[in-house]
């Protein structure tokens, strides 16, 4: 059950773009702050982070007897959505001024 729970749940890219919960230490996500930060100085990339201490998981489980069942993971404060607005007041800070 635990790998149909990894093999199922929301890692995928959708919109265009990818969104995910992880687990990492404080090392790593430095390496992972100062990764996407030279991705968006490049113009490759754009992101917006949201640390937290715990993470949800919804369930969708269509019937007990599949194996199809979905895990969708967030964060429990805020998560995608805080993300996606650090992102955008990012963007919108970073605009050129039209006069």
């Amino acid at each position: 059950y635990k790998r149909d729970v990894a093999g199922n749940s929301d890692f995928r890219k959708f919109d265009d773009g990818l969104k995910m919960t992880v687990d990492v230490d404080a090392e790593h996500l430095k390496r992972i702050e100062t990764l996407l930060e030279a991705a968006r100085a490049k113009g490759i990339a754009r992101y917006g982070l949201h640390r937290q201490a715990s993470a949800l998981m919804t369930c969708f489980v269509p019937t007990p007897i599949s194996r199809d069942h979905m895990h969708f993971i967030d964060g429990a404060s805020g998560g995608y959505a805080v993300a996606a607005s650090r992102m955008t007041s990012k963007a919108l800070s970073t605009a050129p001024t039209v006069v």
